[in-house]
């Protein structure tokens, strides 16, 4: 249950720092054709874009590694090499 979690939250805030950026990059580019529009009025529109789409992807993810184990972080395998 602890690993599913830690999985999934680990998951959920890489994607949203992932369309964080995506969403600055963006604003970088609308911000250079219109230098004079506040950019306080589109960080709701990121915010709203990014957090279901974090959220739809982590849990994707989870629900995609599942049935699969992590080899390469068993104890057997460290304790191997």
């Amino acid at each position: 249950m602890l690993c599913t979690s830690n999985h999934y939250l680990f998951s959920f805030f890489k994607n949203l720092s992932l369309f964080f950026n995506i969403c600055l990059c963006y604003d970088l580019v609308k911000t250079l054709k219109d230098p004079f529009s506040p950019g306080s009025r589109r960080l709701k529109y990121y915010i709203l874009f990014s957090l279901p789409l974090a959220g739809f992807f982590a849990f994707y993810s989870e629900s995609e590694n599942r049935g699969k184990s992590n080899e390469y972080l068993t104890i057997e395998k460290i304790s191997a090499d």
